[in-house]
């Protein structure tokens, strides 16, 4: 792997971290520093982004368990009922 697939790995990883597709790293590339892409981007702007990913607040997930008790349990009085 060269440094530039390491670079390019390590802006892909950062940009998922916080909820970023390709679209939203591209159109924040032109925002930012007017090129198309980042592959058009010079070390130090690459460095630039990595550290401007990093900053950013990961985009966090919460996944509770919700218990179905109360819904099976009505499920259970339908069905006894329709015997």
């Amino acid at each position: 792997m060269t440094f530039l697939d390491w670079v390019d790995t390590h802006i892909d990883t950062l940009a998922k971290k916080i909820g970023w597709d390709l679209t939203s790293l591209n159109e924040y590339v032109y925002a930012t520093y007017g090129k198309r892409t980042r592959y058009s981007l010079t070390d130090s702007q690459l460095l630039e982004l990595s550290e401007y990913l990093k900053s950013q607040p990961s985009q966090k997930i919460t996944v509770r368990k919700v218990g179905l008790s109360s819904w099976k349990k009505q499920s259970l009085r339908i069905t006894n009922y329709r015997q």
